[in-house]
């Protein structure tokens, strides 16, 4: 038995990986490199932090699939009593 899994790890070829890459992989960069193009990317918008957020759109312009569902009796009982019944 063991000759035929031997046999049939030698009848399995490296092979390169059919997916690629765009940014990383084996191409090796400097620490140099690396810390001018944070330093640069963090320049070029506004400030983390200071960006005023909103909801984007009113919501009696939301679409009915959106829309909060309320909550049932039996669900607020359940959060009152801090979760499900132990049994």
């Amino acid at each position: 038995m063991t000759s035929n899994t031997q046999r049939v790890w030698t009848v399995i070829k490296p092979h390169l990986p059919l997916i690629r890459f765009k940014k990383g992989g084996n191409v090796r960069t400097t620490g140099a490199q690396v810390n001018e193009s944070v330093v640069s990317s963090r320049t070029s918008g506004p400030p983390i932090g200071l960006t005023p957020r909103g909801s984007g759109i009113e919501e009696e312009l939301m679409p009915k699939r959106y829309e909060r569902k309320p909550i049932t009796p039996l669900e607020m009982e359940i959060i009152e009593r801090g979760g499900p019944e132990i049994l």
